[in-house]
Protein backbone atom coordinates (compact mmCIF):
# COMPACT_ATOMS: atom_id res chain seq x y z
CA UNK A 1 0.00 0.00 0.00
CA UNK A 2 1.60 3.13 -0.91
CA UNK A 3 1.88 6.21 1.53
CA UNK A 4 -0.59 8.29 -0.80
CA UNK A 5 -3.06 5.82 -0.06
CA UNK A 6 -2.40 5.43 3.62
CA UNK A 7 -2.65 9.42 3.52
CA UNK A 8 -5.96 9.30 1.80
CA UNK A 9 -7.50 6.83 3.93
CA UNK A 10 -6.43 8.52 7.30
CA UNK A 11 -7.73 11.66 5.73
CA UNK A 12 -11.44 10.06 5.24
CA UNK A 13 -10.76 7.92 8.62
CA UNK A 14 -10.57 11.61 10.42
CA UNK A 15 -13.72 12.87 8.09
CA UNK A 16 -15.52 10.13 8.97
CA UNK A 17 -15.16 10.45 13.40
CA UNK A 18 -16.22 14.14 12.90
CA UNK A 19 -19.28 12.87 10.67
CA UNK A 20 -19.89 10.20 13.72
CA UNK A 21 -19.75 12.76 16.02
CA UNK A 22 -21.73 15.43 14.23
CA UNK A 23 -24.22 12.24 14.41
CA UNK A 24 -24.28 11.68 18.12
CA UNK A 25 -24.70 15.82 18.59
CA UNK A 26 -27.28 15.75 16.38
CA UNK A 27 -28.97 12.71 18.19
CA UNK A 28 -28.86 15.04 21.35
CA UNK A 29 -30.24 18.43 19.68
CA UNK A 30 -33.27 16.60 18.48
CA UNK A 31 -34.12 16.23 22.13
CA UNK A 32 -35.42 19.86 22.23
CA UNK A 33 -36.85 20.54 19.09
CA UNK A 34 -39.97 20.89 18.25
CA UNK A 35 -41.69 18.45 15.89
CA UNK A 36 -42.12 20.46 12.80
CA UNK A 37 -38.14 21.18 13.69
CA UNK A 38 -37.51 17.03 14.39
CA UNK A 39 -38.38 15.65 11.65
CA UNK A 40 -36.16 17.61 9.26
CA UNK A 41 -33.43 17.59 11.40
CA UNK A 42 -33.75 13.32 11.16
CA UNK A 43 -33.82 13.52 7.37
CA UNK A 44 -30.26 15.70 7.44
CA UNK A 45 -29.14 13.11 10.32
CA UNK A 46 -29.90 10.20 8.00
CA UNK A 47 -28.04 11.65 5.63
CA UNK A 48 -25.04 12.35 7.75
CA UNK A 49 -25.40 8.59 8.76
CA UNK A 50 -25.31 8.11 4.68
CA UNK A 51 -22.02 10.12 4.43
CA UNK A 52 -20.18 7.67 7.38
CA UNK A 53 -21.67 5.00 5.68
CA UNK A 54 -19.95 6.02 2.80
CA UNK A 55 -16.61 7.22 4.25
CA UNK A 56 -16.62 3.91 5.93
CA UNK A 57 -17.09 2.09 2.51
CA UNK A 58 -14.48 4.13 0.88
CA UNK A 59 -11.90 2.96 3.34
CA UNK A 60 -13.01 -0.49 2.97
CA UNK A 61 -12.73 -0.80 -0.78
CA UNK A 62 -9.59 1.01 -0.88
CA UNK A 63 -8.28 -1.68 1.49
CA UNK A 64 -9.72 -4.55 -0.33
CA UNK A 65 -8.01 -3.52 -3.91
CA UNK A 66 -11.68 -3.42 -5.30
CA UNK A 67 -11.06 -1.37 -8.45
CA UNK A 68 -14.01 1.11 -8.75
CA UNK A 69 -13.93 3.99 -11.18
CA UNK A 70 -12.67 7.48 -9.64
CA UNK A 71 -14.57 9.49 -11.65
CA UNK A 72 -17.87 7.16 -9.99
CA UNK A 73 -17.28 7.51 -6.83
CA UNK A 74 -16.22 11.35 -6.98
CA UNK A 75 -19.15 11.98 -8.63
CA UNK A 76 -21.52 9.83 -5.79
CA UNK A 77 -19.49 12.29 -3.81
CA UNK A 78 -20.28 15.57 -5.09
CA UNK A 79 -23.79 14.83 -5.82
CA UNK A 80 -24.82 13.78 -2.31
CA UNK A 81 -22.39 16.71 -0.59
CA UNK A 82 -24.33 18.72 -3.17
CA UNK A 83 -27.85 17.52 -2.19
CA UNK A 84 -26.91 17.72 1.75
CA UNK A 85 -26.23 21.42 1.10
CA UNK A 86 -29.66 21.84 -0.29
CA UNK A 87 -31.28 19.90 2.67
CA UNK A 88 -29.03 22.08 4.84
CA UNK A 89 -29.95 25.44 2.95
CA UNK A 90 -33.62 24.38 2.54
CA UNK A 91 -33.91 23.65 6.41
CA UNK A 92 -32.28 26.77 7.12
CA UNK A 93 -34.43 28.71 4.87
CA UNK A 94 -37.72 27.32 6.22
CA UNK A 95 -36.27 27.22 9.90
CA UNK A 96 -35.19 31.46 9.49
CA UNK A 97 -39.05 31.76 7.74
CA UNK A 98 -40.51 29.94 10.69
CA UNK A 99 -38.20 31.98 13.09
CA UNK A 100 -39.24 35.27 11.70
CA UNK A 101 -43.09 34.05 11.84
CA UNK A 102 -42.86 33.27 15.34
CA UNK A 103 -41.03 36.34 15.64
CA UNK A 104 -43.81 38.31 13.98
CA UNK A 105 -46.36 36.69 15.91
CA UNK A 106 -44.39 37.65 18.76
CA UNK A 107 -44.42 41.34 18.05
CA UNK A 108 -47.80 41.33 17.37
CA UNK A 109 -48.60 38.91 20.72
CA UNK A 110 -46.58 41.31 22.25
CA UNK A 111 -48.55 44.44 20.78
CA UNK A 112 -51.47 43.08 21.83
CA UNK A 113 -49.95 42.24 25.45
CA UNK A 114 -49.06 45.79 25.83
CA UNK A 115 -52.20 46.87 24.58
CA UNK A 116 -53.99 44.54 27.07
CA UNK A 117 -51.64 45.75 30.11
CA UNK A 118 -52.54 49.38 29.29
CA UNK A 119 -56.22 48.21 28.75
CA UNK A 120 -56.01 46.92 32.39
CA UNK A 121 -53.76 49.65 33.62
CA UNK A 122 -56.05 52.21 32.70
CA UNK A 123 -58.97 49.99 34.43
CA UNK A 124 -56.78 49.24 37.73
CA UNK A 125 -56.45 53.42 37.07
CA UNK A 126 -60.03 53.63 37.45
CA UNK A 127 -60.29 50.39 40.11
CA UNK A 128 -57.88 52.85 42.16
CA UNK A 129 -59.69 56.23 41.84
CA UNK A 130 -63.14 54.68 42.43
CA UNK A 131 -61.36 52.91 45.61
CA UNK A 132 -60.06 56.63 46.58
CA UNK A 133 -63.74 57.35 46.11
CA UNK A 134 -64.73 54.81 48.11
CA UNK A 135 -62.51 56.16 50.66
CA UNK A 136 -63.04 59.25 50.55
CA UNK A 137 -67.17 58.70 50.97
CA UNK A 138 -66.18 56.01 54.05
CA UNK A 139 -64.88 58.87 55.31
CA UNK A 140 -66.93 61.26 54.97
CA UNK A 141 -70.04 58.76 55.79
CA UNK A 142 -67.77 57.94 59.06
CA UNK A 143 -66.97 61.85 59.58
CA UNK A 144 -70.49 62.56 59.36
CA UNK A 145 -72.14 59.68 61.60
CA UNK A 146 -73.38 61.18 64.81
CA UNK A 147 -71.20 58.06 66.90
CA UNK A 148 -67.56 58.17 67.50
CA UNK A 149 -65.28 54.97 66.20
CA UNK A 150 -62.45 54.30 67.13
CA UNK A 151 -60.42 50.79 65.63
CA UNK A 152 -57.85 49.43 67.77
CA UNK A 153 -55.96 46.81 66.83
CA UNK A 154 -54.51 43.85 69.07
CA UNK A 155 -51.89 46.20 71.30
CA UNK A 156 -54.03 48.25 72.12
CA UNK A 157 -52.94 50.82 69.82
CA UNK A 158 -55.67 53.32 67.98
CA UNK A 159 -55.24 52.67 64.49
CA UNK A 160 -58.19 54.99 63.26
CA UNK A 161 -60.34 57.42 64.26
CA UNK A 162 -63.79 59.78 62.83
CA UNK A 163 -64.47 63.67 63.35
CA UNK A 164 -67.37 62.41 65.81
CA UNK A 165 -64.61 60.79 68.18
CA UNK A 166 -62.14 63.79 67.96
CA UNK A 167 -64.69 65.64 69.01
CA UNK A 168 -65.82 63.54 72.11
CA UNK A 169 -62.96 63.29 73.26
CA UNK A 170 -61.65 66.96 72.52
CA UNK A 171 -58.24 65.32 71.07
CA UNK A 172 -57.99 65.74 67.29
CA UNK A 173 -57.13 62.74 64.83
CA UNK A 174 -52.94 63.36 64.68
CA UNK A 175 -52.91 63.05 68.67
CA UNK A 176 -55.70 59.85 69.15
CA UNK A 177 -53.95 57.60 65.98
CA UNK A 178 -51.02 55.72 67.06
CA UNK A 179 -52.12 56.34 70.85
CA UNK A 180 -52.77 54.11 73.57
CA UNK A 181 -56.88 53.22 73.49
CA UNK A 182 -56.47 53.54 77.72
CA UNK A 183 -55.29 57.02 77.76
CA UNK A 184 -58.03 58.97 75.69
CA UNK A 185 -59.76 59.46 78.62
CA UNK A 186 -59.59 60.12 82.55
CA UNK A 187 -60.96 57.02 84.23
CA UNK A 188 -59.88 54.74 82.43
CA UNK A 189 -57.46 51.88 83.77
CA UNK A 190 -58.58 49.17 82.08
CA UNK A 191 -55.02 48.10 80.33
CA UNK A 192 -54.74 45.74 83.23
CA UNK A 193 -58.54 44.79 83.68
CA UNK A 194 -60.42 41.76 82.75
CA UNK A 195 -63.63 44.19 82.02
CA UNK A 196 -61.44 45.35 79.10
CA UNK A 197 -63.45 45.19 75.83
CA UNK A 198 -60.27 43.93 73.64
CA UNK A 199 -59.56 41.27 76.32
CA UNK A 200 -63.27 39.60 76.75
CA UNK A 201 -63.81 40.11 72.54
CA UNK A 202 -60.40 38.09 72.08
CA UNK A 203 -60.82 35.62 74.63
CA UNK A 204 -64.94 35.28 73.49
CA UNK A 205 -64.78 36.31 70.02
CA UNK A 206 -68.58 37.69 70.59
CA UNK A 207 -69.42 41.62 70.26
CA UNK A 208 -70.18 43.38 73.78
CA UNK A 209 -72.53 46.30 74.43
CA UNK A 210 -72.24 48.46 77.57
CA UNK A 211 -73.05 51.67 79.03
CA UNK A 212 -70.55 53.56 81.15
CA UNK A 213 -69.59 57.22 82.27
CA UNK A 214 -66.28 58.52 80.80
CA UNK A 215 -64.15 61.91 81.71
CA UNK A 216 -62.71 64.04 79.17
CA UNK A 217 -59.42 65.20 79.10
CA UNK A 218 -60.55 69.08 80.50
CA UNK A 219 -62.74 66.49 83.36
CA UNK A 220 -66.21 66.97 81.19
CA UNK A 221 -68.27 63.72 82.50
CA UNK A 222 -70.34 62.32 79.47
CA UNK A 223 -72.49 59.02 79.51
CA UNK A 224 -71.66 56.50 76.18
CA UNK A 225 -73.22 53.33 75.20
CA UNK A 226 -70.49 51.77 73.98
CA UNK A 227 -70.69 48.71 71.49
CA UNK A 228 -67.48 46.70 70.71
CA UNK A 229 -67.40 44.67 68.09
CA UNK A 230 -64.47 42.74 66.43
CA UNK A 231 -62.52 43.78 63.84
CA UNK A 232 -60.54 40.63 61.27
CA UNK A 233 -58.28 40.71 58.54
CA UNK A 234 -59.09 39.30 54.98
CA UNK A 235 -58.09 36.23 56.17
CA UNK A 236 -60.90 35.78 58.87
CA UNK A 237 -58.39 36.50 61.92
CA UNK A 238 -59.16 38.70 64.62
CA UNK A 239 -56.69 41.54 64.65
CA UNK A 240 -58.67 43.80 66.90
CA UNK A 241 -61.84 45.93 67.68
CA UNK A 242 -64.01 48.49 66.73
CA UNK A 243 -65.96 50.20 69.39
CA UNK A 244 -69.00 52.42 68.71
CA UNK A 245 -69.75 55.28 71.25
CA UNK A 246 -73.25 56.72 71.33
CA UNK A 247 -73.26 59.73 73.37
CA UNK A 248 -76.68 59.73 75.43
CA UNK A 249 -75.87 62.34 77.98
CA UNK A 250 -78.93 64.13 77.42
CA UNK A 251 -81.12 61.18 77.30
CA UNK A 252 -79.69 59.86 80.74
CA UNK A 253 -80.36 63.56 81.97
CA UNK A 254 -83.99 63.41 80.77
CA UNK A 255 -84.45 60.05 81.89
CA UNK A 256 -83.42 61.35 85.16
CA UNK A 257 -85.58 64.57 85.17
CA UNK A 258 -88.13 61.89 83.60
CA UNK A 259 -87.70 59.90 87.32
CA UNK A 260 -87.58 63.01 88.96
CA UNK A 261 -91.13 64.10 87.57
CA UNK A 262 -92.42 60.88 87.97
CA UNK A 263 -91.59 60.51 91.65
CA UNK A 264 -93.19 64.09 92.03
CA UNK A 265 -96.32 62.98 89.97
CA UNK A 266 -96.62 59.74 92.37
CA UNK A 267 -96.59 61.80 95.88
CA UNK A 268 -98.53 64.08 94.48
CA UNK A 269 -100.87 61.05 93.62
CA UNK A 270 -100.34 60.25 96.78
CA UNK A 271 -101.25 63.35 98.68
CA UNK A 272 -104.75 63.33 96.29
CA UNK A 273 -105.20 59.93 97.85
CA UNK A 274 -104.66 60.48 101.28
CA UNK A 275 -106.94 63.80 100.56
CA UNK A 276 -109.28 62.03 99.44
CA UNK A 277 -109.12 59.08 101.87
CA UNK A 278 -108.74 61.62 104.72
CA UNK A 279 -112.40 62.11 105.53
CA UNK A 280 -112.74 58.28 105.19
CA UNK A 281 -109.96 57.32 107.98
CA UNK A 282 -111.56 60.40 110.11
CA UNK A 283 -114.21 58.60 110.50
CA UNK A 284 -112.94 55.12 110.85
CA UNK A 285 -110.88 56.32 113.69
CA UNK A 286 -114.14 58.37 115.15
CA UNK A 287 -116.25 55.45 115.70
CA UNK A 288 -113.76 53.65 117.92
CA UNK A 289 -112.49 56.94 119.54
CA UNK A 290 -116.46 57.28 120.23
CA UNK A 291 -117.25 54.44 121.78
CA UNK A 292 -113.31 54.76 123.78
CA UNK A 293 -114.77 57.75 125.22
CA UNK A 294 -118.19 56.52 126.03
CA UNK A 295 -116.42 53.81 127.91
CA UNK A 296 -113.96 56.10 129.49
CA UNK A 297 -116.85 57.74 131.16
CA UNK A 298 -118.30 54.38 132.27
CA UNK A 299 -115.54 53.30 134.24
CA UNK A 300 -115.64 56.74 135.99
CA UNK A 301 -118.83 56.39 136.87
CA UNK A 302 -117.75 52.61 137.97
CA UNK A 303 -115.22 53.62 139.57
CA UNK A 304 -117.00 55.98 141.89
CA UNK A 305 -119.61 53.11 142.84
CA UNK A 306 -116.39 50.65 142.91
CA UNK A 307 -114.74 52.98 145.58
CA UNK A 308 -118.31 53.12 147.50
CA UNK A 309 -118.07 49.88 147.73
CA UNK A 310 -114.42 49.36 148.68
CA UNK A 311 -114.91 51.58 151.79
CA UNK A 312 -117.67 49.91 152.69
CA UNK A 313 -115.70 46.57 152.86
CA UNK A 314 -112.46 48.52 154.30
CA UNK A 315 -114.50 50.24 157.13
CA UNK A 316 -116.16 46.41 158.48
CA UNK A 317 -112.78 44.57 158.22
CA UNK A 318 -111.24 47.50 160.42
CA UNK A 319 -114.05 46.94 162.87
CA UNK A 320 -114.43 43.47 162.21
CA UNK A 321 -110.27 43.74 164.14
CA UNK A 322 -109.12 40.25 161.99
CA UNK A 323 -112.13 38.45 163.64
CA UNK A 324 -114.86 36.83 161.01
CA UNK A 325 -117.58 39.26 160.26
CA UNK A 326 -120.26 39.63 161.72
CA UNK A 327 -124.04 39.34 160.69
CA UNK A 328 -124.79 42.53 160.47
CA UNK A 329 -121.16 43.24 158.96
CA UNK A 330 -121.84 40.69 156.24
CA UNK A 331 -125.04 42.29 155.63
CA UNK A 332 -123.39 45.83 155.08
CA UNK A 333 -120.98 44.41 152.57
CA UNK A 334 -124.12 42.94 150.48
CA UNK A 335 -125.84 46.38 150.72
CA UNK A 336 -123.07 47.84 149.30
CA UNK A 337 -122.40 45.68 146.51
CA UNK A 338 -125.86 45.67 145.59
CA UNK A 339 -125.98 49.72 145.72
CA UNK A 340 -122.80 49.45 143.71
CA UNK A 341 -124.43 47.42 141.27
CA UNK A 342 -121.27 44.86 141.97
CA UNK A 343 -122.95 41.91 139.72
CA UNK A 344 -123.25 44.35 136.52
CA UNK A 345 -119.98 45.48 136.80
CA UNK A 346 -117.95 42.52 136.93
CA UNK A 347 -119.48 41.27 133.79
CA UNK A 348 -119.55 44.85 131.87
CA UNK A 349 -115.95 46.81 133.10
CA UNK A 350 -114.47 43.76 131.30
CA UNK A 351 -116.15 43.92 128.49
CA UNK A 352 -115.91 47.48 128.16
CA UNK A 353 -112.16 46.93 128.68
CA UNK A 354 -111.90 44.54 125.96
CA UNK A 355 -114.09 47.12 123.47
CA UNK A 356 -111.51 49.64 124.50
CA UNK A 357 -108.56 47.64 123.77
CA UNK A 358 -110.15 46.88 120.45
CA UNK A 359 -111.03 50.38 119.47
CA UNK A 360 -107.04 51.37 120.59
CA UNK A 361 -105.61 48.48 118.05
CA UNK A 362 -108.26 50.05 115.14
CA UNK A 363 -107.17 53.17 115.94
CA UNK A 364 -103.32 51.99 116.27
CA UNK A 365 -104.02 49.53 112.94
CA UNK A 366 -105.62 52.91 110.69
CA UNK A 367 -102.20 54.71 111.74
CA UNK A 368 -99.53 52.05 111.05
CA UNK A 369 -101.34 51.49 107.79
CA UNK A 370 -101.57 55.40 107.08
CA UNK A 371 -97.68 56.05 108.19
CA UNK A 372 -96.49 53.17 106.23
CA UNK A 373 -98.58 54.29 103.51
CA UNK A 374 -97.29 57.94 103.61
CA UNK A 375 -93.44 57.26 104.49
CA UNK A 376 -91.32 57.63 101.68
CA UNK A 377 -90.32 54.47 100.30
CA UNK A 378 -86.29 53.14 99.21
CA UNK A 379 -85.64 54.25 96.08
CA UNK A 380 -83.88 51.04 95.29
CA UNK A 381 -85.94 47.72 95.11
CA UNK A 382 -86.18 45.66 98.10
CA UNK A 383 -87.75 42.43 99.15
CA UNK A 384 -91.40 43.23 100.39
CA UNK A 385 -94.84 41.05 101.65
CA UNK A 386 -96.94 42.22 99.17
CA UNK A 387 -99.47 40.52 101.23
CA UNK A 388 -99.04 42.95 104.01
CA UNK A 389 -99.18 45.93 101.99
CA UNK A 390 -102.32 44.91 100.13
CA UNK A 391 -103.81 44.43 103.78
CA UNK A 392 -102.49 48.03 104.61
CA UNK A 393 -104.38 49.31 101.40
CA UNK A 394 -107.34 47.79 102.33
CA UNK A 395 -107.16 49.41 105.88
CA UNK A 396 -106.62 53.02 104.61
CA UNK A 397 -109.05 52.76 102.12
CA UNK A 398 -111.56 50.92 103.49
CA UNK A 399 -114.41 53.98 103.73
CA UNK A 400 -113.53 53.90 99.88
CA UNK A 401 -115.55 50.20 99.92
CA UNK A 402 -117.11 49.39 102.77
CA UNK A 403 -120.42 50.70 102.13
CA UNK A 404 -120.89 49.30 98.24
CA UNK A 405 -119.05 45.56 98.48
CA UNK A 406 -117.07 43.15 100.06
CA UNK A 407 -113.66 42.19 100.17
CA UNK A 408 -112.73 39.07 99.67
CA UNK A 409 -109.02 37.68 99.76
CA UNK A 410 -107.08 34.71 98.42
CA UNK A 411 -103.40 34.94 99.52
CA UNK A 412 -100.78 32.43 98.84
CA UNK A 413 -99.46 30.57 102.37
CA UNK A 414 -95.60 30.69 100.69
CA UNK A 415 -95.63 33.78 99.05
CA UNK A 416 -91.91 34.99 99.19
CA UNK A 417 -91.00 38.32 99.34
CA UNK A 418 -90.87 40.17 95.91
CA UNK A 419 -88.09 42.74 94.85
CA UNK A 420 -90.11 45.92 94.49
CA UNK A 421 -90.88 49.80 95.82
CA UNK A 422 -93.13 49.11 98.40
CA UNK A 423 -94.28 52.16 98.91
CA UNK A 424 -94.67 52.38 94.70
CA UNK A 425 -97.01 49.51 94.85
CA UNK A 426 -99.31 50.62 97.43
CA UNK A 427 -100.48 53.06 95.72
CA UNK A 428 -101.02 50.74 92.30
CA UNK A 429 -103.13 48.74 94.81
CA UNK A 430 -104.67 51.79 96.00
CA UNK A 431 -105.62 52.82 93.40
CA UNK A 432 -106.71 49.65 91.28
CA UNK A 433 -109.03 49.13 94.49
CA UNK A 434 -110.59 52.53 94.69
CA UNK A 435 -111.23 52.19 91.03
CA UNK A 436 -113.18 49.04 91.42
CA UNK A 437 -115.38 50.41 94.63
CA UNK A 438 -116.16 53.55 91.90
CA UNK A 439 -117.27 50.91 89.64
CA UNK A 440 -119.15 49.09 92.32
CA UNK A 441 -120.80 52.21 93.03
CA UNK A 442 -121.53 52.99 89.59
CA UNK A 443 -123.51 50.07 88.58
CA UNK A 444 -125.16 50.62 91.94
CA UNK A 445 -126.35 53.59 90.85
CA UNK A 446 -127.38 52.84 87.44
CA UNK A 447 -129.04 49.41 88.51
CA UNK A 448 -130.94 51.55 91.29
CA UNK A 449 -130.26 49.42 94.17
CA UNK A 450 -128.08 49.17 97.41
CA UNK A 451 -127.11 45.00 97.22
CA UNK A 452 -123.08 45.36 97.54
CA UNK A 453 -120.77 43.94 95.13
CA UNK A 454 -117.68 41.80 95.43
CA UNK A 455 -113.77 43.24 95.49
CA UNK A 456 -111.57 40.16 95.33
CA UNK A 457 -107.70 40.36 95.75
CA UNK A 458 -105.48 37.23 95.05
CA UNK A 459 -101.99 36.50 95.25
CA UNK A 460 -99.76 33.44 93.56
CA UNK A 461 -96.99 33.15 91.96
CA UNK A 462 -96.47 31.74 88.34
CA UNK A 463 -92.81 30.77 87.53
CA UNK A 464 -90.59 33.39 87.98
CA UNK A 465 -93.04 36.09 88.48
CA UNK A 466 -95.75 36.82 91.43
CA UNK A 467 -99.17 37.25 90.10
CA UNK A 468 -101.11 39.76 91.57
CA UNK A 469 -105.25 39.68 90.97
CA UNK A 470 -107.80 42.86 91.99
CA UNK A 471 -110.93 42.01 90.26
CA UNK A 472 -114.63 43.63 91.13
CA UNK A 473 -118.07 43.04 90.14
CA UNK A 474 -118.46 47.02 89.09
CA UNK A 475 -120.15 47.97 85.34
CA UNK A 476 -116.81 46.73 83.25
CA UNK A 477 -115.95 48.76 80.35
CA UNK A 478 -116.33 48.60 76.78
CA UNK A 479 -113.37 48.00 74.34
CA UNK A 480 -112.87 51.64 73.35
CA UNK A 481 -112.13 52.41 76.89
CA UNK A 482 -110.31 48.94 77.56
CA UNK A 483 -107.91 50.13 74.88
CA UNK A 484 -107.71 53.78 76.65
CA UNK A 485 -107.48 52.74 80.24
CA UNK A 486 -104.09 53.28 80.89
CA UNK A 487 -103.98 56.58 78.50
CA UNK A 488 -102.60 59.78 81.12
CA UNK A 489 -105.87 61.57 81.73
CA UNK A 490 -108.03 59.49 80.12
CA UNK A 491 -110.49 59.15 82.66
CA UNK A 492 -114.36 58.28 82.51
CA UNK A 493 -115.34 60.19 85.63
CA UNK A 494 -117.36 63.39 85.87
CA UNK A 495 -115.33 66.41 85.86
CA UNK A 496 -113.92 66.94 89.24
CA UNK A 497 -113.89 63.19 90.35
CA UNK A 498 -110.83 61.73 88.96
CA UNK A 499 -107.27 63.33 87.29
CA UNK A 500 -107.51 60.03 84.75
CA UNK A 501 -103.29 59.75 86.18
CA UNK A 502 -104.19 56.52 88.55
CA UNK A 503 -103.90 54.08 86.18
CA UNK A 504 -101.16 56.20 84.01
CA UNK A 505 -98.88 55.90 87.41
CA UNK A 506 -99.88 52.46 87.77
CA UNK A 507 -99.11 51.34 84.57
CA UNK A 508 -95.70 53.10 84.72
CA UNK A 509 -94.44 51.90 88.16
CA UNK A 510 -95.06 48.41 87.16
CA UNK A 511 -93.62 48.08 83.53
CA UNK A 512 -91.15 50.64 84.43
CA UNK A 513 -89.89 50.60 87.46
CA UNK A 514 -90.06 47.22 88.27
CA UNK A 515 -89.91 45.30 84.52
CA UNK A 516 -93.71 43.23 84.95
CA UNK A 517 -96.56 43.31 83.57
CA UNK A 518 -100.27 45.03 84.01
CA UNK A 519 -103.33 43.37 81.70
CA UNK A 520 -106.74 44.48 82.16
CA UNK A 521 -109.97 42.00 81.19
CA UNK A 522 -113.30 43.46 81.48
CA UNK A 523 -116.40 43.17 80.13
CA UNK A 524 -119.77 45.32 80.52
CA UNK A 525 -122.03 44.07 83.45
CA UNK A 526 -119.62 41.68 84.51
CA UNK A 527 -116.77 43.79 86.14
CA UNK A 528 -113.26 44.17 85.34
CA UNK A 529 -109.84 42.22 86.44
CA UNK A 530 -106.55 43.39 86.69
CA UNK A 531 -103.41 41.17 86.48
CA UNK A 532 -100.01 42.74 87.77
CA UNK A 533 -96.48 40.09 87.19
CA UNK A 534 -94.01 41.31 89.16
CA UNK A 535 -90.22 39.40 88.54
CA UNK A 536 -89.14 37.21 91.24
CA UNK A 537 -86.09 38.43 90.58
CA UNK A 538 -84.84 41.73 89.59
CA UNK A 539 -85.09 41.75 85.77
CA UNK A 540 -83.20 44.20 83.57
CA UNK A 541 -85.41 43.68 80.65
CA UNK A 542 -88.34 45.88 79.73
CA UNK A 543 -91.93 46.32 80.90
CA UNK A 544 -95.26 45.15 78.64
CA UNK A 545 -98.59 46.56 79.21
CA UNK A 546 -101.29 45.25 77.30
Amino acid sequence: MTLDTLFSNGLILIGAGFMLTSILLSLKMLIGLPDLVRKRWIVLTGFMGFFLIGYLGFIVVSLSKIPLPVELITGSVFLGGAFFVFLVIRLTRKTVDEILDKENQLKEANQHLEQRVAERTLDLQHAMDDLDAMHGEIDQILNTISTGVRLIDQDRTVVRVNATFCTMTGLSAEELVGSKCFSHFRNESCEQSDDCALRQIFRTGKAIREDCIKIRQDNEQRHYTITSTPYRNNEGELVGIVEDFLDITKRTEMEQEREQMQTQLLQQSKLESVGQLAAGMAHEINTPIQYIGTNIDFFSESFDDISTLMSTVEKECEEAGGNALTVDQVSAVRRAMEEADWEFLSEEVPAALQQTRDGVNRVSAIVRAMKEFSHPGSKEMAPANLNDIINNTLTISANEWKYVAEIETDFSRDFPMVPCLSEEMGQVFLNIIVNGAHAIAEQQKQCGNDDKGTITLSTDTEQDFAVIRISDSGSGMPEEVRKRIFDPFFTTKEVGNGTGQGLSIAQDVVTIKHHGSITVDSEPGKGTTFTIRLPLREDKGAGTNE
